[in-house]
């Protein structure tokens, strides 16, 4: 896991808990 990909998802979810 490349750290770039583990800040992603980190912001995947906070932004997908926004939009959901």
């Amino acid at each position: 896991m490349s750290k770039t990909e583990a800040l992603t998802q980190a912001f995947r979810r906070s932004i997908g808990v926004r939009i959901k």
